[in-house]
């Protein structure tokens, strides 16, 4: 069997390949966007046996060592012509597995869309529709508005937004994504982190202090204090800080309004 049969020949990469030669055909694989469609390798029989476990090579048809010998000529091939894989998809029989393994190109990635539909004709619905699923793009790093446009773009569905605040990731950032990049899916979630919420305090007891050293020191540390009352109290000194607002122990933001009521001489 020679290389040309098996390496199958549907090209697609926007081009026409059909009364091409095999010069043509390779200078196209080397173009971005090219896929190789290769059937397996020399497997002696047709179809499966009559009890065939999908996930027990024992039971299926599989390659002989001429099958093997072609799947790493095949891959010497790929190298001697400089074919650069990006993704290796393969069906979950073994004897596709073991041909697109044996080609020694890169990581195989089981691909049911590329079932036998022959053998599970009642699920062809299925799985023609698992092509048609678009692939997740790599949204980690890029703006959480970035991340919804690409989505959109690519006809993805954004079913949830998880949020956390941390102050080692960028704001409004996607730090994480499921499923992962590469991978068909319908449906996306997104991890974004968001900025860390403002800093805050615990509001002094003022009460008894001079009120204007009180509304200095508040706003020595960054709030914005003010004295907005007075109020006759006998006995005790005049501007002393008699109620305060947010009172003692209330947690405060370091911009919060504070108000102060203090004495003053009783007429």
């Amino acid at each position: 069997m020679t290389l040309r049969p098996f390496l199958a020949a549907l090209l697609a990469a926007a081009c026409t390949l059909v009364g091409a030669d095999e010069s043509a055909a390779w200078a196209a694989l080397r173009k971005d966007g090219a896929v190789a469609l290769v059937r397996h390798g020399e497997a002696p029989g047709v179809g499966d046996p009559q009890h065939w476990k999908l996930g027990d090579c024992n039971t299926q048809r599989n390659l002989d060592d001429a099958g093997r010998a072609q799947a790493r000529a095949l891959g010497a091939r790929l190298k001697a012509e400089r074919i650069q894989v990006a993704r290796l998809l393969a069906s979950p029989w073994c004897r596709t597995l073991e041909t697109a393994t044996l080609l020694g190109v890169g990581t195989v990635q089981p691909e049911p869309t590329f079932s036998n539909a022959f053998v599970l004709s009642e699920r062809r619905g299925e799985l023609s529709a698992g092509a048609r699923a678009p692939v997740v793009p790599d949204l980690v790093g890029s703006s959480e508005r970035a991340a919804i446009i690409r989505l959109q773009g690519d006809g993805l569905n954004l079913t949830r937004t998880v949020e956390i605040r941390s102050a080692d990731y960028p704001a409004d950032t996607v730090i994480g994504q499921w499923p992962p990049a590469k991978v068909k899916a319908a449906d996306v979630v997104l991890l974004v982190n968001r900025s860390e919420r403002g800093a805050t305090y615990v509001m002094p007891d003022v009460i008894g202090l001079d009120g204007t050293k009180a509304a200095d020191l508040l706003r020595g540390w960054g709030f914005r204090a003010s004295v907005v009352g007075t109020y006759p109290y006998p006995g005790i000194a005049p501007n002393i800080v008699l109620r305060q607002s947010p009172p003692a122990g209330e947690r405060v933001s370091s911009r919060a309004a504070l108000s102060l009521d203090v004495s003053r001489p009783a007429s």
